[in-house]
């Protein structure tokens, strides 16, 4: 019991030693690992939904349609008045909000409460108007496709094919998995990267050096920085100042010595001018400031300081710059005072606030403006349009300052802008931390789901216009459909009685014909004999003659079936068939039966035997005959006993033996005489 006393008093006495900023330091630690934890799934989930979009639009029959952009249409004229409705009304609420904010200015209240109730009026139409919106190409951000040929800005989508469409649109996802798959490494990653960029001349690297409280990155009034400069702590590097300059096509690795040149701090100097050789340069120095003038290494994260090239320095910096921001979590936009936003700056923050909802922004060379409160607004209100989100945390993200006036030691001659810029970008990056190292890959997805969902509805109220139609459509031919099916009845039942009377007719005909022609053959005319010699020659022939004729039967049947089947076609296609178009193929009596051309010649086989000489039937009918007449004949004469009576006296008389010794020359001169009659009476067989 004493022990769980004592120990309960040593808890006690440690956490009463413990400052409240240690405990919210671990409550700012913990929140922040849950929202990481939670990004990260959110992040893995979009992925695997862009996954299965890109899956869906190559495997299913349904090809994903992208969002219009068609000017002339109604739907896209209303959603273009409402939406800048929207933000008048938006850009009011803002201004309102924030009337404690120093930044903004009203200028004209009449004017905003105006615009608040046209605003008003228009928002209140919308609700009382639920018409079929539909999204546009301009609502995108994320997954915009974008095609610049030659002078050509942009191409009309709506032109392309939908396969071709398909294709970009998957292409585009594919890069937005890939740019998840960063911001998930970004995530993860303990470090923190800061982006300084802006136009040319704008005063980046007197900011940076400002910053680190040193004169590191070379200033000069024309453009200096044509290489990317990564500023890291030298604990990174064992504690040297070094400058490592990366050559082109070589990856930076710091334990191989061969990707990299190694330099001193004043070599710096020539070297960020030279681009042509260099593709980044790596600075590590010695940050020996104190903790709280020392923004690069604290105990809650490291952080690299990335001084960039001007963006209308060349087409190709500008592109690097564009890549260059996806692997960044926060962004410096430094900006001329007296230059305002030029075209490039504007669109490299429209193109960051698709994932960076908030910038920090650097008004440079402030001191060198004599309207300060005039370039305030202005400036303002292009952030405004630029980024909302900024805008509304203008008091710690837009800062007017004057780098230039920071000296080089650790003192500040009477510059109280920068202290509060630097106190609200440390705030920002190190106790805010959810919104400078989360919100960049929080504003990413909920930019890309935004889109899925407009890419959804588009396709949602394409197939429910496509369902419609196809209804209507339904409607409209189901009693023509119906009327087709009871014609077709109609139709069908004449046509099958037209082919069965064609069909019964050409078969009766072809029956009787070939069956009279079978019995009409024994009228032939006969071939010419040419004596005994020949007889093999003169069956040959005879044979052909008959098939010849069968043939000549059957080649009338044929033509009688040819004459009726036309007749039959005639009359079906007399029989005006509605909603039919007409039957284009001619019928061609001329090739019925074509592949069956004399195929009696030549698929039987004509063959003569002995046998083929003899008309058993006939022979037998007439011996019969004649043993009839001897019958009748010898009845007249002696009588059956007579006749019987005399057979028994031949033989008795002839005798057993000598019978026998003549049954074969009487069977030879049958034989002989068999041979002989067939010979003589071949021309009449």
């Amino acid at each position: 019991m004493d022990l769980e006393i004592y120990s309960s008093n040593i808890l006690s006495e440690l956490f009463l030693k413990k400052s409240p900023d240690y405990f919210q330091e671990h409550y700012q630690q913990l929140l922040y690992n849950n929202s990481k934890l939670q990004l990260l799934q959110y992040a893995e989930k979009t992925k695997k939904l862009l996954t299965d979009l890109i899956k869906f639009n190559n495997e299913k029959e349904w090809v994903i349609h992208y969002p219009s952009s068609n000017k002339n249409d109604k739907f896209h004229e209303t959603n273009r008045k409402n939406s800048r409705g929207n933000e008048t009304e938006k850009k009011i609420k803002l201004s309102l909000e924030k009337t404690n904010c120093k930044h903004i200015h009203l200028t004209n209240s009449l004017a905003l409460k105006n615009t608040s109730s046209s605003s008003n009026v228009i928002i209140e139409n919308i609700k009382q108007k639920k018409h079929n919106f539909r999204p546009f190409f301009s609502n995108l951000n994320i997954l915009k496709l974008q095609l610049k040929l030659g002078e050509i800005t942009s191409v009309e989508l709506t032109q392309l094919e939908k396969s071709t469409i398909a294709l970009l649109l998957n292409k585009k996802m594919f890069e937005n998995i890939k740019h998840i798959e960063t911001l998930m490494e970004r995530i993860k990653n303990k470090s923190s990267k800061i982006l300084v960029t802006g136009d040319l001349n704008s005063g980046k690297s007197t900011f940076c050096n400002a910053l680190l409280r040193q004169k590191i990155l070379p200033e000069d009034q024309q453009p200096c920085t044509e290489v990317f400069c990564e500023i890291i702590d030298s604990y990174k590097n064992s504690g040297k100042e070094e400058v490592h300059a990366i050559p082109h096509g070589m990856i930076y690795n710091k334990q191989n010595s061969n990707t990299y040149t190694i330099l001193k701090i004043h070599d710096l100097d020539r070297i960020v001018i030279d681009s042509k050789t260099w593709s980044h340069i790596k600075i590590y120095i010695d940050n020996v400031h104190t903790k709280n003038q020392n923004i690069l290494k604290n105990n809650t994260l490291d952080i690299t300081l990335i001084d960039s090239p001007g963006l209308n320095f060349s087409s190709m910096i500008t592109t690097a710059i564009f890549s260059k921001q996806e692997e960044i979590d926060i962004i410096i936009f430094v900006v001329n005072a007296k230059n305002h936003f030029t075209l490039s700056a504007k669109e490299f923050i429209l193109n960051a606030s698709n994932e960076k909802a908030l910038l920090f922004i650097v008004v440079n060379k402030f001191d060198n403006v004599k309207d300060k409160e005039r370039c305030k607004d202005v400036i303002l209100n292009q952030i405004f349009n630029l980024s909302p989100q900024t805008y509304y945390n203008a008091s710690e993200l837009v800062h007017f300052v004057n780098s230039a006036s920071v000296a080089e030691n650790n003192k500040i001659f009477n510059n109280t802008d920068f202290e509060k810029l630097e106190k609200d970008l440390k705030i920002f990056i190190l106790e805010k931390r959810i919104k400078s190292k989360l919100s960049p890959g929080k504003t990413y997805l909920l930019n890309l789901l935004t889109d899925i969902k407009i890419l959804c509805e588009t396709n949602k109220y394409e197939a429910i216009f496509q369902i419609q139609n196809l209804k209507r459509e339904l409607k409209l031919l189901t009693p023509i459909c119906k009327q087709i099916i009871e014609e077709k009845k109609k139709i069908l039942n004449e046509v099958k009685k037209i082919i069965e009377n064609v069909c019964l007719l050409v078969s009766r005909y072809s029956y009787e014909h070939l069956s009279t022609a079978i019995m009409k053959m024994e009228y032939i005319e006969p071939c010419n004999y040419e004596g005994f010699l020949k007889a093999y020659s003169y069956a040959i022939n005879t044979k052909r003659n008959m098939l010849n004729y069968i043939e000549l039967c059957l080649n009338d049947t044929e033509t009688f079936a040819r004459m009726n089947t036309n007749k039959g076609i005639n009359e079906i296609n007399n029989l005006r068939i509605i909603h039919i178009e007409p039957f284009k193929k001619v019928f061609q009596p001329q090739y019925m039966f074509s592949k069956h051309k004399n195929i009696i010649k030549n698929s039987i086989y004509v063959d003569v035997d002995f046998f083929d000489f003899i008309d058993f039937d006939q022979k037998n009918h007439t011996f019969i005959a004649i043993i009839g007449a001897f019958s009748i004949l010898g009845g007249k004469i002696a009588g059956y006993h007579n006749i019987i009576t005399t057979i028994f006296n031949t033989f008795n008389i002839i005798g057993t033996k000598n019978l026998k010794k003549l049954i074969i020359p009487f069977i030879c001169l049958a034989a002989l005489s068999t041979c002989s009659y067939v010979i003589l009476n071949i021309p009449k067989f």
